[in-house]
């Protein structure tokens, strides 16, 4: 019995990446080792790929504004995962974690990616919630979207996710600590 093609495991990063603080430049959150890096050809019309970040995030005392989470494939940003309302009270950095979906849509040359995500922490969401109640956000929060930058995938590239502060706050703050990143089909 021969072992099955997927899920793979595509990185897998167990130490910090870039800390984003203070700034409104899209920076990449992952170490080397917890961006995928994926031959030509890896990806076809169908397959599915999944990232679990786990890390820490802070939020400034007023005026946070948001944090937009984007997906890049050599450089390209394939999915913006859209703007994620912030708590309008500060927050010291505490514990997230972030769920990334994304299938392969169109075809290898023009390859699409439909993309959401799950964000759980007590970071999300705007009002002054407990310090101890976790959110749930749904991102793009209006569903999953198709991305409207193609990329050639037969190319192969790097898969990557960065992040975006709107206002430059000394409270925000956002390292990612763990990631995991799979091929599921």
């Amino acid at each position: 019995m021969g072992f099955p093609a997927v899920p793979l495991v595509l990185a897998v990063q167990s130490r910090d990446g870039t800390t984003l603080t203070n700034t409104v430049t899209a920076t990449s959150l992952l170490d080397a080792s917890g961006k995928a890096a994926l031959a030509g050809g890896a990806l076809q019309v169908g397959s599915k790929l999944k990232w679990k970040l786990r890390g820490n995030m802070g939020v400034g005392a007023s005026g946070a504004g948001t944090m937009t989470f984007d997906l890049r494939y050599g450089g390209t940003v394939i999915s913006n995962l859209g703007a994620m309302n912030l708590r309008t009270s500060s927050c010291a950095a505490s514990h997230f974690e972030l769920e990334i979906d994304a299938i392969c849509r169109i075809n290898s040359t023009a390859a699409a990616f439909e993309c959401s995500a799950k964000f759980t922490g007590i970071q999300a969401l705007g009002g002054t919630l407990a310090s101890t109640m976790p959110a749930l956000g749904q991102l793009p929060v209006a569903g999953p979207s198709t991305g409207s930058n193609a990329v050639d995938v037969s190319a192969g590239g790097t898969i990557d996710v960065f992040g975006t502060w709107s206002v430059a706050t000394s409270g925000n703050t956002i390292t990612v600590n763990d990631v995991e990143a799979w091929q599921l089909a």
